[in-house]
């Protein structure tokens, strides 16, 4: 996950082109642009767990190969990437 600094840096490229009416204008795309980010990063913070929960009830016996794990997270994070 990205910190609040990082993300900030991300809000301020966002805007640099410089095509807004005003500062005011700038600073709400930043914020705006700010509390998606942090809030999809939440979101998938959220899904990744369900998706932990889930093995560990459903598979955590049957199959304890943590490379195994790492398929099945990214074959669910390629199916929550479709949905977009």
């Amino acid at each position: 996950m990205k910190s609040k600094e990082e993300i900030e840096q991300l809000a301020e490229l966002y805007t640099q082109d410089g095509i807004y009416l005003s500062e005011s204008e700038k600073q709400q795309t930043e914020i705006a642009y700010m509390t998606g980010y942090t809030q999809c990063q939440e979101d998938m913070d959220d899904k990744m767990r369900d998706l932990l929960a889930w093995y560990m009830v459903n598979k955590g016996e049957q199959y304890r190969n943590e490379t195994l794990f790492v398929d099945v997270v990214k074959d669910y994070i390629n199916t929550l990437n479709k949905q977009d």
